[in-house]
């Protein structure tokens, strides 16, 4: 029998819970997506060339004109590069002689050397050497493009003869010694050639110096197979200045 007198006069015993601390959970913030950089700006007057494989040298059952330094074709990677739509003016180059960086080329007694003669301020400039070439692509912020660059401009990833196409080369099409040439005309005068990407005068008009040395595209002397997009000219001497052999600039990206 429970002692009723006790249990009634006994101190209540309290039970209590602590309740526990709340630690309050920090959303951790997501990390930043990277911001993408900014397409690489291409310089006025070029045209980006997409990196990716390319045919270099003789496309066997495409062209039956191939020189023997042609072959054998074989696929290439190149990379992403900018050339120039056109070939350097007179004009162009003077402003790089004016400011001191260019060497003002040197008397030529071939009146086709388009550099002092009237109304040529247009054509290509001709007559310089490799070097030469080389000073104002650097003056420019860019570079002479490699043989393979050239090519890759010239030909697309197609396996084509001409920068056009494969259809042979014509009057209409490029300024060559068929059309009975003496000399340059101004750069762009034969739109109806330019490559799919808007390069001009990839054949015809002035061969064009590459990094190097290589002379490539034919001019106004060349015949009409002299132009193919794959032929290459290895024997030009560095410093050549001839009147039918010019330049343009590239630059990577």
């Amino acid at each position: 029998m429970v002692n009723s007198r006790n249990s009634k006069n006994a101190p209540a015993t309290a039970t209590s819970t602590a309740t526990p601390a709340v630690t309050p959970v920090v959303a951790t913030p997501a990390p930043l997506a990277p911001t993408p950089a900014p397409p690489a700006a291409v310089p006025p007057g070029m045209v980006t060339l997409q990196a990716g494989t390319f045919w270099l040298g003789c496309a066997d059952g495409v062209d039956t004109q191939c020189d023997a330094n042609e072959k054998p074709g074989h696929e290439i990677q190149v990379k992403l590069f900018s050339m120039m739509t056109r070939e350097v003016t007179v004009a162009e180059y003077e402003k790089c002689v004016t400011v001191g960086v260019c060497t003002r080329p040197r008397s030529h007694k071939d009146r086709r050397c388009n550099w002092g003669a009237n109304n040529r301020e247009q054509h290509p400039m001709n007559c310089v050497s490799l070097a030469d070439a080389q000073a104002y692509c650097h003056w420019r912020g860019g570079r002479l493009p490699t043989t393979i660059e050239w090519e890759r401009a010239a030909r697309g990833a197609d396996k084509r003869i001409y920068p056009w196409g494969n259809n042979p080369a014509t009057c209409s099409l490029a300024v060559i010694d068929d059309c009975h040439s003496s000399g340059t005309l101004p750069v762009g005068s034969r739109p109806s050639g330019a490559t799919p990407e808007g390069l001009l005068d990839m054949a015809g008009n002035v061969y064009e110096w590459t990094q190097e040395g290589e002379a490539r595209g034919g001019g106004w002397a060349s015949g009409a197979t002299k132009v193919r997009a794959s032929r290459r000219v290895t024997t030009v001497k560095r410093d050549a200045a001839e009147a039918d052999l010019g330049f343009r600039c590239a630059a990577g990206l």
